[in-house]
């Protein structure tokens, strides 16, 4: 079983190239961020109270990336709410933490190189194209299909919305097809009991997040000399 993290970045990478696909261009560590907040919140190891996350189990889940932020968390004298968190998990490393766990289940290989023969950089083509074909698979499910779609999938379907990853899963006629249903699984509504509360505030928050990084990008970049 990949987590939701994983599942997400499968998506996100293209699979030939290894790099991240252009509409998940400065969202997918917010994403990914998002995406750990949530599991550990559908799991029950985090709590959201009185907007504030809050440790409510401990105890080791067996994922590294989970173990990592839930002893983030835990260890943080600092109270934050999911927005709070977000910010501060959507890190470089947090996105080589979870690549490198698809590069040790043999899903994603790396390959090292540099750009403009001075910096490092790294690409993740695909290894085992059969786990993304079947997220793919199961997002598509999803959405097209009138089902109730379970809490993991409702959370990585609101995920891919987020990341801007919809048009890599749907033609664009079916997206004018099922955009309700898309935002009514990505609003929380198939989330139900306590976690519904919670669900609902990460996705606010992950949107609010890459909105703000998004813009900023676009404010820092210098305006073109040429015509």
């Amino acid at each position: 079983m990949l987590t939701l993290a994983e599942e997400l970045a499968l998506l996100a990478f293209d699979a030939r190239t290894g790099k991240v696909v252009g509409a998940a261009a400065g969202r997918l560590e917010y994403g990914l961020a998002g995406a750990v907040l949530m599991e550990l919140l559908i799991e029950g190891r985090l709590t959201a109270r009185d907007g504030r996350l809050e440790v409510s189990d401990a105890s080791r889940t067996g994922e590294p990336v989970l173990d990592h932020v839930l002893a983030r968390v835990r260890e943080t004298r600092r109270l934050r709410d999911l927005r709070g968190w977000v910010d501060r998990l959507a890190t470089p490393e947090l996105r080589e933490l979870v690549v490198d766990r698809l590069v040790d289940r043999g899903v994603l290989s790396r390959e090292s190189g540099r750009v403009l023969w001075v910096f490092a950089s790294s690409r993740y083509p695909e290894r085992d194209p059969g786990p993304e074909q079947r997220v793919r698979r199961r997002v598509r499910r999803a959405v097209l299909e009138e089902r109730h779609p379970g809490v993991h999938l409702a959370a990585l379907v609101s995920l891919v919305e987020a990341c801007g990853l919809v048009g890599e899963i749907f033609s664009q006629e079916e997206l004018r097809r099922v955009r309700p249903r898309l935002e009514r699984i990505a609003s929380g509504e198939f989330v139900g009991g306590v976690v519904s509360g919670a669900f609902a505030d990460a996705q606010a928050a992950l949107q609010s997040a890459t909105t703000a990084a998004i813009t900023a990008a676009i404010i820092s970049t210098p305006p073109s000399s040429g015509r």
